[in-house]
């Protein structure tokens, strides 16, 4: 029979795996999966990911950044809660490691600012723009989704009041 303290500490550990907050179920969460879809990297954020603007981290092989608005060097506002990246207003870069053919790229977010509020551009390997999707829900989930063309290098999250759930890069 286990003690008051052995159950609590087994509850916690339990707890703390379920949250996502231990840095071994954030690795799983991060790893290449098999679906149905075949296999995939699921990029997911973290409390405390991200301490300052300019501040980078790999996932997957791939790098992420989270910096100025695109068309604004002096704005870069974002915040990490437990398992989303709200970028109000800010950008996220994610160099794309192209190691492995990308098939599509999925990433969910949830706009609290307005339809057209958060994009998502892609960009080819001489940095020039290929495409973009914008929300067009306020307040809800949202997929944003790329069919992803061989030639392509960057993808660039930027929201002024938005927050990034996931992104999920399914490989052909």
């Amino acid at each position: 029979m286990l003690s008051r303290n052995q159950f609590y500490i087994i509850t916690l550990c339990i707890v703390t795996l379920f949250a996502g907050n231990d840095t071994l179920a954030q690795k799983r969460k991060s790893k290449k999966s098999k679906s149905s879809r075949g296999a995939e990297t699921v990029i997911t954020f973290k409390k405390g990911q991200f301490k300052e603007c300019g501040d980078s981290i790999t996932v997957g092989k791939h790098s992420l950044k989270v910096s100025h608005l695109e068309n604004d060097s002096t704005m870069c506002y974002f915040g990490n809660n437990e398992d989303v990246l709200w970028l109000y207003p800010a950008t996220l870069y994610i160099k794309l490691n192209r190691a492995r053919a990308i098939k599509d790229i999925q990433i969910t977010v949830n706009d609290n600012c307005r339809p057209e509020c958060t994009t998502a551009n892609l960009y080819n390997i001489d940095g020039e723009f290929i495409a973009t999707q914008t929300n067009k829900l306020t307040y809800e989930d949202e997929p944003l989704s790329f069919t992803v063309p061989e030639d392509f290098s960057t993808l660039a999250i930027t929201s002024y009041e938005g927050m990034v759930k996931q992104i999920r890069i399914v490989y052909e």
